[in-house]
C-alpha cells in the first residue's frame, strides 16, 4: 500500500486514541449518565469537537514534525516529566509543591493585574 498520506495518518490515530480515556470521556460520560434519553447526541456533539481538533493537531505534526531535533525534544520530555515527577514526591513528602507554588504566584498577579 503507497503512503499516499506520509504521516498524516499515523499522526491522527494517535491523537484520537490518545483522546480517549481522558477527561473528555469522563464528561461525556457524565453527560450521558444525566442526559439518559440522548446518549447518541452526546456522542455525536463529543465526536464533532474531537475528531476536527485530532485532524488539526495531526495535520501541524505532519507538516512541521521534519523542523525539530527528536532528540532535544526527547530530552525535553524527559526533563519536564522527572520535574513533575519530584514534584510529585517533595509535594507528598513535604506538602510543599514548587507547581503549586508557582501557578499560584501567576494566578494572584494575573487576578491582582485584571481587577
Amino acid at each position: 500500500m503507497p503512503d499516499v498520506l506520509g504521516a498524516f495518518l499515523p499522526i491522527f490515530v494517535m491523537m484520537v486514541a490518545g483522546e480517549f480515556g481522558d477527561k473528555t470521556q469522563l464528561i461525556t460520560i457524565t453527560l450521558a449518565g444525566n442526559y439518559p434519553a440522548h446518549p447518541g447526541a452526546i456522542w455525536l456533539g463529543e465526536m464533532l469537537a474531537i475528531i476536527p481538533v485530532s485532524l488539526a493537531n495531526a495535520d501541524f505534526f505532519d507538516r512541521f514534525s521534519g523542523r525539530f531535533d527528536a532528540r532535544k525534544a526527547y530530552l525535553h520530555g524527559a526533563t519536564l516529566f522527572a520535574f513533575f515527577a519530584l514534584d510529585t514526591v517533595l509535594g507528598l513528602v513535604t506538602g510543599f509543591s514548587i507547581w503549586e507554588t508557582g501557578v499560584g504566584i501567576v494566578t494572584e498577579f494575573i487576578t491582582t493585574a485584571m481587577g
